[in-house]
């Protein structure tokens, strides 16, 4: 959560990106988004070796929440599977979160 403020300072501070929104809300996301994310931590524990850990957290958790997640292409213009997979993704809703905190003044 040090990186999320760090970031988020970061972001209001220095480059000077407005919040308009609840932080409360979207504090409360972050929380939710990096307990939800650890999961990668639960891949490494059944994996033999760190290398093989590292592989498949990026395999499984990394590449699809990055391609899926909206912030490349929006999820709503995914079909088929690609639309699924992205609804199911922690990674989309966080990035409709941000967006909404950021830039729509959104709250609780």
């Amino acid at each position: 959560m040090l990186n999320f403020f760090m970031l988020s300072a970061f972001a209001v501070f220095i480059f000077r990106v407005p919040f308009t929104g609840s932080f409360l809300t979207f504090t409360l996301a972050a929380l939710i988004y990096v307990t939800i994310t650890t999961g990668g931590l639960l891949i490494s524990a059944f994996m033999s070796s760190q290398i093989a850990a590292i592989f498949g957290t990026a395999l499984i958790t990394l590449i699809p929440a990055v391609q899926y997640s909206g912030m490349i292409d929006p999820v709503s213009s995914l079909q088929g599977v690609g639309a699924f997979i992205g609804k199911i993704y922690p990674a989309a809703h966080f990035v409709t979160i941000s967006w909404g905190t950021f830039s729509k003044a959104l709250g609780l």
